[in-house]
């Protein structure tokens, strides 16, 4: 076997050569690309973990709830849900029922967290989808396992005067 030489063309040279425009452009492409990708799978979690330790205990007092890890029948699962509704709360008064988990194809909870959040504004979208842990066995079909809520709209924040 010959050694490679600095005659040798293929000594040393890198697998890919890219000249300094195209090196910028691909470093401008494809860091902001990982990042996003990496920011997409962060940040529902962080989102519905800062809701869930901060936004809800702000609010569920003033609209009659507390919010719990609800165990579903036959499988031990646990989902975040309604623990406790407050008769003739705001929530109960909306339809809301204790051991209503929110449901949505992208997770109940980051939906629920954004009607929350959205109470306040006229405008804001306060439709939740709730199923019950008592109908939580029916299949999906079912008239009335799953239905459809709405947050009472009203200003629940902190200091809000409720």
């Amino acid at each position: 076997m010959k050694a490679a030489t600095s005659t040798d063309s293929r000594a040393g040279t890198p697998l890919v050569r890219l000249g300094k425009g195209t090196l910028l452009l691909t470093i401008l492409i494809v860091v902001p690309s990982v990042g996003f990708m990496i920011w997409t799978e962060v940040y529902p979690a962080w989102w519905l973990h800062r809701c869930v330790d901060s936004y809800i205990p702000s609010v569920q007092d003033r609209l009659g709830f507390k919010l719990g890890l609800l165990s579903l029948p036959d499988s031990g699962d646990k989902r975040f849900g309604l623990a406790e509704v407050i008769p003739k709360g705001p929530m109960a008064t909306a339809g809301f029922r204790s051991g209503d988990i929110p449901v949505a194809y992208h997770g109940g909870m980051n939906d629920f967290c954004g009607a929350l959040e959205s109470t306040s504004d006229p405008e804001g979208y306060t439709r939740v989808d709730v199923v019950n842990v008592a109908d939580w066995h029916l299949d999906y079909g079912t008239e009335g396992r799953r239905r459809e809520l709405r947050i009472p709209k009203g200003n629940w924040e902190k200091g809000a005067g409720r």
